[in-house]
């Protein structure tokens, strides 16, 4: 593939903004098209990110300079806008979550098997330097073992607004699928994809029918470990603790996370514990740490990127689902 990669951007919403101001930062990277429903509004995209405005998602597609789709639709366009940037022969990074359902993520995923094209959930926090770091001090034997994760991640809305996307059932809202794609997505990054043995949850949902407030409970064998998630539309709280069998790690927020806390456990009676504070600041939003990783794959030819393995989007997206069906949270179009 020719060194400068062409972006096209599906859906125009203010998380597009933020992913467009990124590509800027990236070398061999543009932003080659612009798609929404209404023209007027890829026109004024374009104005100042630059690219061809179309008014409809089958145009941008079908542009020969666009090597690669970001979906920033709404969570139950994601399967339509998916199959039709695949079948088009484009390359795709559909932002998380993935799929409102198992089904539809499978389904996604083997359009872009047949196609032969690359396809990623946008599970942009583990792409973070302060995440990579964290890896890093874990592999490096520095805490111990992992035995329990903590990781939260909630938004604190103050009311319910029915009409808005985190409290629309016909928009695939509440917490879960929102703020919980965070929490699942360092459980299974810290974990390697292992897959918990055990899952408990507990759900509270509010007067439009989605989840408001989640908390679940992975247990791990073989290392022996749990990781305790928590999710909500009012509550507060975003960060992780992973806490080793000779020290513990702190990462402040999921949300463009810069700080990173390392405690050094020395063993003892009365022995003082060590903190080391790390910092690694970054530009704009962040979204470039993802989409240099994506562009790297696609340089490779690859069809799959190892930090954001097919598997992984499946499985969350397969717990994700029991768990909001054993809550009781049915979207109106899905089939029971």
């Amino acid at each position: 593939m020719e060194k400068n990669i062409g972006w096209g951007i599906m859906g125009l919403g203010r998380i597009a903004l933020e992913f467009a101001e990124c590509l800027k930062l990236v070398e061999g990277t543009r932003l080659a098209a612009a798609g929404s429903r209404t023209l007027d509004k890829a026109e004024e995209f374009v104005k100042t990110y630059g690219g061809k405005p179309y008014g409809s998602y089958e145009e941008m597609v079908e542009d020969p300079d666009v090597d690669i789709v970001y979906i920033a639709t709404p969570h139950p366009m994601h399967e339509e806008n998916v199959l039709l940037a695949v079948n088009a022969g484009k390359a795709v990074l559909c932002e998380k979550p993935f799929a409102v359902t198992y089904e539809s993520a499978q389904r996604m995923i083997e359009a872009a098997k047949k196609k032969n094209v690359f396809i990623m959930e946008g599970l942009w926090a583990r792409f973070f330097p302060i995440w990579q770091k964290t890896f890093e001090i874990i592999d490096s034997g520095a805490i111990g073992d992992i035995r329990v994760i903590e990781s939260a991640m909630s938004w604190g809305t103050t009311q319910v607004v029915p009409e808005r996307r985190l409290f629309n059932p016909d928009l695939a809202g509440g917490a879960l699928l929102d703020a919980g794609a965070y929490t699942f997505s360092a459980a299974f990054s810290l974990m390697k994809g292992k897959l918990p043995v055990e899952i408990k949850s507990i759900s509270q949902l509010c007067e439009t029918g989605v989840d408001a407030e989640v908390a679940v409970l992975f247990r791990y064998e073989k290392p022996d470990a749990m990781a305790l998630l928590r999710c909500g539309l009012h509550s507060t709280g975003s960060d992780t603790r992973i806490m080793g069998s000779n020290g513990t790690l702190i990462i402040e927020r999921h949300r463009n996370p810069i700080r990173l806390t390392h405690i050094h456990r020395v063993r003892g009676p009365n022995s003082p514990r060590h903190y080391e504070t790390i910092e690694l600041p970054f530009a704009s939003f962040g979204f470039q740490y993802e989409i240099e990783a994506v562009n790297e794959c696609l340089r490779q030819g690859k069809k799959e990127c190892e930090t954001a393995p097919w598997q992984e989007t499946l499985d969350i997206a397969r717990i994700s689902e029991d768990i909001r069906h054993e809550a009781g949270v049915w979207y109106p179009f899905e089939k029971k």
